[in-house]
């Protein structure tokens, strides 16, 4: 669901998208897919797939961007 909603605005790509661009904007370092979720998780109840699922999507507008040691940054 990539439109929010409002029965559960906080599963969309848009707000999980945000929330994680606020965690990688926060950080110093790149992090692992693990570490964000962990970050994530900790406000908002997600599973892994929908956090897969946003990163995918970031990726492919071109705002994140992954390492070949497996670590996600920003790409702004």
């Amino acid at each position: 669901m990539l439109i929010l909603t409002e029965r559960n605005p906080e599963s969309s790509l848009y707000f999980l998208g945000s929330e994680i661009l606020k965690i990688l904007s926060d950080q110093d370092e790149p992090l692992f897919l693990s570490e964000i979720h962990t970050k994530l998780s900790q406000n908002i109840l997600v599973g892994l797939n929908r956090v897969i699922l946003t990163l995918d999507w970031l990726f492919m507008v071109g705002l994140i961007d992954g390492s070949k040691q497996g670590k996600i940054s920003l790409c702004i």
